[in-house]
């Protein structure tokens, strides 16, 4: 149905594999401008990696806008990261079962304050066990994704900013090693 292709010309539909690269090289160059902030924290984390070291991504700003399109991994199954929403709070239990699970490998969480706020006790298990297991927490006072587009859409922001947390006590207390970073 509908008009014939002109003689010597190929129809758009006709060149699928042309249109998904196409659109995959716009994607992700656009997902790589958009993790620019997040660059000099995530090349510390591959550094701490190595080749073979395994990266755990909270659902947070700095992974999904960041280290999803800018921190290369080498290795099948050295990056973890959930797939969809209501996943707050996965990365520092998925990153204790990695270090478990793959003893002597290197392990980095990397969580924003609001996921971490939904776990945070279980630093302490961390702890417990020994593990050396570096934990990222990116600070931006609260829920930084939801309350980004409560704005774009014109809403109150509503239940999105976190109290003020003093997470390098927080750890301490909990019996790990903390260290505060800038920007």
């Amino acid at each position: 149905f509908g008009p014939k292709p002109r003689r010597g010309r190929r129809h758009a539909a006709d060149r699928p594999e042309e249109r998904v690269t196409s659109w995959r090289t716009r994607i992700e160059a656009e997902a790589r401008a958009e993790g620019r902030r997040w660059l000099p924290l995530l090349a510390a984390v591959d550094e701490a990696l190595g080749r073979d070291g395994i990266f755990v991504g909270d659902r947070a700003m700095a992974c999904y806008r960041g280290a999803l399109a800018n921190l290369p991994r080498y290795l099948p199954r050295t990056f973890l990261y959930p797939a969809g929403l209501g996943t707050a709070g996965y990365g520092l239990p998925a990153a204790i079962g990695a270090s478990l699970g793959w003893p002597g490998t290197r392990v980095v969480a990397l969580h924003g304050d609001g996921g971490f706020m939904v776990v945070a006790p279980e630093l302490a298990t961390a702890a417990q066990l020994g593990l050396a297991l570096p934990v990222v927490v990116v600070d931006n006072g609260g829920y930084g994704g939801v309350r980004e587009e409560m704005r774009r859409r014109g809403d109150s922001e509503i239940a999105v900013h976190g109290p003020p947390v003093d997470f390098c006590g927080l750890a301490v207390s909990l019996g790990c090693y903390s260290l505060r970073t800038g920007d």
